[in-house]
């Protein structure tokens, strides 16, 4: 095992020790928005690998037998590319549908450890596949938070060209619009300086697939750059520690003639309410659905599928 890796390996067992310490903490208190209707661990691809499976969430009373809709969410949990399940996004899931109205996919994926950067994408585009098939879906509305948002952005491209699809050797059996882009608290730039032992892990983890990512994996401003990116939504927070990201992001969008809309909520902190203190850290709407900032954030999100 070469220095790299070993450091690869030790970043990353750092941060998910980090992430399932926060995460145990918000997951055991959640509530789920009411009146939401919730299926579990539904298989998309034909195996029995728990990284296979998506929960959907629907409004209360709606039924794909008997509501027309061709539309829906497709929610990429965060994780640093090397943590994470749906579970993560469940709550903030149900309040995007019912602020929303409009039905909402949460899928698991493989992590870059077990099955590299295509590996990663591949499983996304099964599972916007399955769910072209089995409800109808034919525009799908991206939401990623972090390295979901990454990966939202990295999945646009791959559908969308042809020259991208070649680039990760991904194979596209269903034709989906992708048609918003929603991205909360995005990691683009992983060679960014506040981050380097995630492009150490990503480097690595591709090496091990004897798979070289393009350029633009590391800096998904080159990509937005070679493909016709949909409208987008853009949230961060003043306490963001990517907020940077967002803001290069956003401003790139927009220079590139892409529709975009960007939100960046401000700390609360209320000197007469000691009780009253919301702090906009990463992926706070996530965290937080419940928040007068985040409810925004939804909002947001919900117009851009909307085209309002």
């Amino acid at each position: 095992m070469g220095i790299r890796r070993v450091q690869a390996e030790l970043a990353r067992k750092k941060f998910i020790n980090m992430c399932l310490l926060n995460d145990k903490r918000r997951l055991e208190t959640e509530v789920n928005c009411e009146g939401v209707q919730i299926f579990s661990d539904i298989p998309y691809m034909k195996d029995e690998s728990t990284n296979h499976l998506l929960d959907y969430y629907l409004p209360k009373g709606f039924s794909f037998e008997t509501d027309k809709c061709d539309k829906a969410f497709l929610v990429i949990h965060g994780g640093g590319l090397v943590y994470g399940t749906k579970e993560l996004d469940r709550c903030f899931s149900t309040y995007l549908v019912g602020y929303s109205g409009i039905p909402v996919m949460n899928v698991n994926y493989s992590l870059i450890q077990e099955n590299g950067l295509c590996g990663m994408l591949q499983d996304i585009i099964e599972a916007i596949s399955f769910v072209k098939k089995e409800f109808g879906i034919r525009k799908i509305h991206l939401v990623g938070d972090s390295a979901g948002a990454y990966l939202a952005l990295l999945v646009t491209g791959v559908m969308h060209d042809k020259n991208i699809r070649s680039d990760f050797n991904i194979t596209v059996t269903s034709k989906v619009h992708i048609d918003s882009v929603n991205l909360i608290s995005g990691m683009f730039r992983l060679t960014n300086k506040g981050y380097p032992d995630r492009s150490v892990i990503i480097y690595e983890a591709n090496d091990a697939q004897d798979f070289k990512a393009p350029n633009y994996a590391f800096d998904l401003g080159l990509l937005v750059k070679r493909i016709v990116c949909p409208r987008a939504t853009i949230i961060t927070g003043g306490d963001d520690y990517l907020k940077e990201d967002s803001i290069y992001m956003h401003d790139l969008l927009l220079k590139e003639e892409v529709k975009s809309k960007f939100y960046c909520a401000e700390t609360v902190i209320d000197v007469l309410n000691e009780k009253d203190i919301r702090i906009m850290a990463h992926v706070y709407p996530i965290a937080n659905p419940t928040w007068l900032e985040s409810r925004r954030a939804i909002s947001m999100i919900t117009a851009n599928a909307n085209r309002v």
